[in-house]
């Protein structure tokens, strides 16, 4: 994601006291088997940006997935309207006082989660069941076989200077099986 420094400053410029922008942005990857027969692969991606405001002691709140310039601006402008309609009827929210952190960490790997290719996957989970059903003096009816991988990411920038950013990949398997 471009750096949204931009944003958060022109909240301060319009008057906020504190603000801050959050991007979060996941990619999923899943194969579901049941009973020996894969379901089609499963591909999704999530991502949005949340602003928080405060004002006078109020905060609110805006969020988007439409990340277009024009559009951050307006969800920003509408966290800080919301914050100023706020500050007459709410008791002051503070904060702790905290060190200001810039971090950026990221989890290496080999391949990336989400890249594997799916008929790798339902072979795997092939294997599986066949040692499964293969088992000698057991009968599993019912057997749900599933895989999943993603990345996350995140960036976090707020007015008082902190800037965080992690991708984090993870990978899942799980079973439940009848006997």
């Amino acid at each position: 994601m471009e750096d949204v420094t931009w944003l958060v400053d022109l909240l301060i410029s319009e008057g906020a006291e504190y603000a801050e922008v959050r991007h979060h942005r996941s990619v999923d990857f899943g194969v579901v088997m049941k009973n020996g027969s894969p379901e089609p692969p499963a591909y999704s991606e999530a991502l949005g940006v949340g602003v928080r405001v405060r004002y006078e002691g109020a905060l609110a709140f805006a969020s988007t997935n439409l990340l277009s310039r024009g559009n951050l601006k307006e969800t920003g402008q509408r966290a800080l309207k919301a914050a100023r309609a706020m500050a007459r009827v709410s008791s002051s929210v503070g904060f702790s006082r905290e060190k200001v952190n810039r971090a950026k960490w990221e989890v290496e790997c080999k391949q990336v989660p989400t890249e594997v290719d799916a008929a790798t996957v339902i072979e795997l989970l092939k294997d599986i069941d066949s040692a499964i059903t293969s088992t000698k003096g057991a009968v599993f009816p019912k057997r749900l076989l599933v895989f999943g991988e993603s990345i996350e990411e995140k960036d976090y920038v707020n007015s008082e200077g902190a800037a965080l950013n992690s991708t984090i990949p993870r990978v899942e398997g799980y079973f439940v099986i009848t006997a």
